[in-house]
């Protein structure tokens, strides 16, 4: 059942767009990549809540730095290369300066966009698939920009303190491996909570944390069986008690974390939900 309040959703309608159009920008601003038509394509697009600025993750492994120009199209201003030759698995903003990527091999590294070469910072140079943990598929950092949590093709959630990179490079806090028993596809700390962590997994379930607790057992406190297989998710309400998960089979499930409870579900969209960090 719809609850009320999304039965009208379908009837709703812009009143208009943050940036009337996307202005196509050539191959050559980006690192190129092998294809008939040396098109570099886009795999997402991240928002940094903390600026206009938009990051565009390509999939050459480079990064392209968006802003809007005077007319409110979006423009190329600055490129990361974010690591060709093992890829950009993921990346998230960490605040208005920083933006943190994950390459597949799970190095974790930090750059500056203050740097007129948009230089990298900081650097986990002891990798995770040497750790023997799997390939890295997804990224986020909360806590203000102190933790970074990497999710992984095996389903393990690995954790980093960017405040002791500069002391102790490669060392990691820990990982959670029994939750999840197949590929992480979201992990996300909630916008009201910097110590609740939620994370999605192909296996169909989502799982809620308190990181705060000292093992894996304690510090679960809801898990989600969505009977699909998660693609995407982000937090919505007024205090951010919602998660609204978009699957595989293109259906769009709304939960109430708390009790672990589905609330209703539209289907039939045709394509990823672009979501961003946290809507009300």
């Amino acid at each position: 059942m719809i609850p009320p309040a999304l039965s009208s959703m379908s009837a709703v309608t812009p009143n208009s767009t943050c940036i009337p159009s996307f202005r196509p920008f050539e191959a050559t601003q980006a690192t190129p990549i092998d294809s008939p038509d040396n098109v570099d394509y886009i795999l997402s697009l991240l928002p940094n809540p903390s600026t206009n600025i938009v990051y565009s993750r390509q999939a050459s492994g480079t990064i392209v730095e968006l802003a809007p120009d005077s007319t409110g199209n979006l423009t190329p201003i600055s490129t990361i290369s974010a690591g060709r030759g093992d890829s950009c698995a993921d990346a998230c903003p960490v605040n208005e300066t920083l933006l943190a990527t994950v390459a597949a091999n799970g190095i974790v590294s930090l750059w500056d966009r203050r740097s007129p070469s948009t230089s990298k910072i900081n650097v986990f140079p002891s990798n995770l698939t040497s750790r023997g943990f799997g390939e890295a598929m997804k990224l986020s950092v909360g806590l203000d920009g102190t933790l970074v949590v990497v999710g992984c093709d095996d389903g393990a959630l690995v954790f980093g303190d960017v405040r002791f990179l500069p002391q102790s490079p490669g060392d990691f806090l820990g990982a959670f491996t029994d939750s999840h028993t197949d590929t992480i596809s979201a992990v996300s700390f909630n916008p009201s909570n910097p110590h609740q962590l939620a994370s999605a997994s192909e296996d169909g379930l989502i799982t809620l944390f308190d990181i705060r607790k000292g093992t894996e057992d304690l510090a679960v406190q809801t898990v989600m069986n969505t009977t699909g297989c998660p693609r995407s998710f982000d937090w919505f309400g007024e205090t951010y008690d919602g998660i609204v998960v978009f699957d595989g089979s293109e259906t769009v499930g709304f939960w109430s974390h708390g009790p672990g409870v589905r609330m209703g579900e539209e289907r039939g969209f045709g394509g990823e939900i672009p979501f961003g960090n946290g809507a009300r």
